[in-house]
């Protein structure tokens, strides 16, 4: 029996039908990894990736080797050692990600300035009691301890197993913002260090310190097109990164569960042998919009504008959450 929930997406819709346009995602752009079976930058700066350890795997949407895979013990992509890759705030960083698990060890984005021992650079990871997303910066003090560091909690908690992708820009000690998925969900700052300092060494993804008694942590999953800025990037701007790298008419899936979406009348339809029990249909907050038994279509008219997500339930408690956009 179908169930509707009348949830608006406020927010979201608001985001993604703003008039305003979007700068050149080009500008001010320092490297971007496509990791489309290599470590190269995208850019005309040359500052390429090097490679340690982690392997090429599936996209999101199922080419194979254009994204990277960290085990969660050794394996990290070092950013070029130049003075370009460490600026002065602002900077904006995106990318897209699938964690293999929330925990914190295993939850280490990103280092702009990697030093054992050392709290320095732009870094991104998780807090270890609440799992919310977290970006800090370090004053490049040999300590890991609120008064040397700035950081902004999000109130977004990742979840494992799915595609997200994940827009930060850090204007200074308050004025911070995580996307994920387009939407900003708020959160809060601590920490009283100085300003951001970056250390002799070179950035990091997949590593970073935040102990002096224990050794670095190493992320844990999988990692796709990611971007670094030395500029601020704008509500638009971030709302075309989503858009940019995700695929509008059409989502390839796992192999049981195969759709694609005719935008002309706003229908998922799919494959000949597809069957499920039910689905659930959630707006890009987490908040439940509508939920029903199997149908062979799926009808999406009465979405607005925005991104969602779609969970298939098969016996046994087997499901799958993909991802899909009205436009």
């Amino acid at each position: 029996m179908k169930k509707n929930y009348l949830i608006a997406c406020t927010v979201l819709v608001s985001f993604l039908s703003g008039t305003s346009i979007a700068q050149d995602l080009n500008q001010n752009l320092l490297l971007h990894y496509k990791f489309e079976g290599n470590y190269t930058d995208a850019t005309f700066n040359g500052n390429d990736g090097i490679n340690f350890g982690t392997t090429f795997v599936p996209d999101k949407n199922g080419n194979p080797n254009s994204a990277v895979y960290f085990n969660g013990i050794d394996n990290y992509i070092a950013l070029p050692n130049v003075q370009q890759l460490k600026p002065s705030l602002p900077v904006s960083i995106a990318f897209w990600i699938n964690y293999d698990n929330n925990t914190y060890e295993d939850s280490t984005v990103f280092n702009t300035s990697f030093q054992e021992n050392v709290n320095s650079g732009i870094y991104m990871n998780c807090q270890s009691t609440t799992s919310q997303i977290n970006i800090s910066y370090g004053d490049g003090t040999a300590s890991y301890t609120p008064s040397t560091r700035r950081t902004y909690a999000s109130e977004h908690v990742i979840d494992p197993g799915v595609w997200h992708q994940v827009t930060i820009v850090v204007n200074g000690a308050t004025d911070m913002k995580i996307y994920i998925d387009c939407y900003e969900a708020g959160g809060f700052y601590s920490g009283s260090g100085g300003d951001l300092e970056y250390s002799l060494m070179a950035g990091n993804i997949g590593r970073h310190d935040r102990s002096m008694s224990t050794l670095a942590d190493y992320f844990k999953g999988t990692i796709d097109e990611f971007m670094y800025w030395d500029r601020a990037l704008t509500e638009s701007d971030v709302t075309e990164l989503c858009n940019l790298f995700t695929m509008n008419n059409e989502i390839v899936t796992s192999s049981e569960i195969q759709f694609h979406i005719n935008q002309h009348d706003q229908t998922m339809l799919f494959t000949p042998g597809t069957t499920f029990d039910n689905y659930t249909i959630y707006c890009n907050t987490g908040q439940v919009i509508t939920t029903d038994e199997y149908s062979t279509s799926i009808p999406l008219n009465t979405l607005t504008k925005g991104i969602y997500f779609i969970k298939f339930s098969k016996g046994n408690n087997v499901s799958q959450t993909k991802k899909f956009i009205i436009n």
